[in-house]
């Protein structure tokens, strides 16, 4: 899998005719990842060259994979996942409570044992100290099998509903994620799950929990789990991420082939409808057989967007924005003025993007299909991220099994008319808008 994962991003983004190929910018020896050494050797520490130095290489896309309906819902992007609504069994983990999204975090178990980050079972291990190590009964660290460090628990990050709009992420993640791996764009993967945890309350969120609550369990559906990508996050401070404005320098910097990458990158958050696009939501990560442990050094970064919970609704400049909202998505078409392409969303960096950028992502939108499009939004469950929509249908006398097939293929017709969008936009070229002609 990790001979796979390099090969996606060697091979880059895809030729389009056989013509336009993604080719890096040279990469630079200063691209470098921190982490602690073993033993007495000194820990790799970076500065803001070497953070700059992997920016400038991130690559955004890799080669789009060839996915059936089956393969597409399975989602196994970088590794073992879930199987779609998989009963995943944890112990709730002491946590700093962040955001707004009802959320918590759990250590993964089977038949009452914790489960190591890669997937075995270690019916040895009694507790986790606070650095997510598995200790055994007497509080001494657990080896690895294989004797190269030590084990460490598979902590699954969850979001369930209560019924809130806020709580709408539990469906658009897993929609937005998947539709970004079928187009070939770093993202994490999600998954929709029926988790059950022990030591959680009911709402764990909203009561402020950060500790295991001794005999409580409880069950969350609908529920999504995060699976990273897997590599080593590039950053000087936690949660530093990347702006706007540093991909705009990049972008300013860049070849030609850049320039198309980046800007197709931003018409597919448009398709989806991402809405914010904030630093800390963002990731440069450097893929976990792309460094050197000798050195640090890097030479496979990538650059996504770490939270696509803001999706499928409506931008507001003030208040929250809306999620899984289908009559505020529905007007949001992909470009505000086709004519110009001038993207709805530009997100204060791009106006309209070029005609490059829109062959290159309507070469790879052609593998979203109908039926796979409508796969993915099962997959999600949006037969129930929005009751006002489906209150609606039921209005019409549709019910049962027939409502939910309705609710998903509104959502369905609405993403084929932007990819049908994308199909007839006829754009300037790229040196049009470079030079403002």
């Amino acid at each position: 899998m990790k001979a796979v994962r390099l090969a996606l991003l060697v091979l880059g983004s895809a030729a389009l005719a056989g013509v336009l190929t993604y080719k890096a910018t040279t990469v630079t020896p200063t691209c470098r990842v921190p982490f602690e050494q073993k033993g007495d050797k000194p820990a790799i520490s970076i500065d803001e060259q070497a953070r700059e130095a992997c920016l400038e290489m991130g690559a955004l896309s890799f080669r789009p994979p060839n996915l059936d309906v089956a393969a597409l819902t399975a989602g196994h992007q970088w590794g073992p996942g879930f199987e779609p609504d998989a009963l995943l069994q944890c112990r709730f983990a002491s946590h700093r409570r962040s955001g707004d999204t009802s959320k918590f975090r759990c250590h993964r178990t089977e038949a009452a044992a914790f489960v190591d980050r890669k997937g075995q079972r270690m019916p040895q291990a009694t507790a986790v100290d606070d650095r997510g190590y598995l200790l055994d009964g007497k509080g001494v660290r657990i080896r690895q099998a294989d004797g190269d460090g030590y084990s460490k628990a598979d902590r699954l990050r969850v979001k369930y509903t209560t019924g809130k709009p806020r709580d709408r992420e539990v469906f658009t993640e897993v929609a937005a994620s998947r539709l970004l791996w079928a187009l070939g764009f770093y993202s994490d993967a999600m998954y929709p799950a029926r988790v059950h945890c022990e030591g959680c309350k009911p709402d764990p969120y909203a009561k402020r929990q950060d500790e295991p609550d001794p005999g409580s369990r409880h069950s969350f559906f609908p529920a999504s789990v995060e699976r990273k990508i897997p590599g080593k996050e590039v950053e000087l401070r936690s949660d530093q991420g990347w702006s706007l404005k540093e991909l705009r320098g990049v972008y300013d910097r860049g070849s030609l082939n850049r320039k198309v990458e980046i800007e197709a990158f931003l018409v597919a958050l448009n398709l989806i409808g991402l809405h914010n696009a904030l630093p800390f939501q963002n990731r440069l990560t450097c893929l976990d057989d792309g460094w050197k442990r000798q050195t640090g050094l890097c030479f496979a970064p990538v650059l996504y967007v770490q939270d696509l919970g803001s999706t499928f609704g409506r931008r507001v400049e003030v208040g929250t924005h809306s999620r899984g909202d289908f009559s505020d998505w529905q007007p949001n078409t992909l470009f505000a003025d086709r004519a110009n392409c001038r993207i709805r969303h530009n997100f204060g960096q791009w106006i309209s993007v070029s005609e490059e950028a829109r062959a290159f992502l309507w070469d790879r939108s052609q593998v979203l299909t109908e039926d796979k499009v409508r796969a993915i939004f099962r997959l999600a469950h949006f037969e129930q991220v929005d009751p006002e929509l489906r209150a609606q249908l039921e209005q019409q006398g549709i019910a049962g099994a027939a409502l939910d097939e309705a609710v998903l293929g509104a959502w369905t017709g609405e993403l084929m008319k932007r990819l049908d969008e994308l199909r007839t936009a006829r754009c300037p070229s790229l040196l049009a808008l470079q030079t403002g002609g």
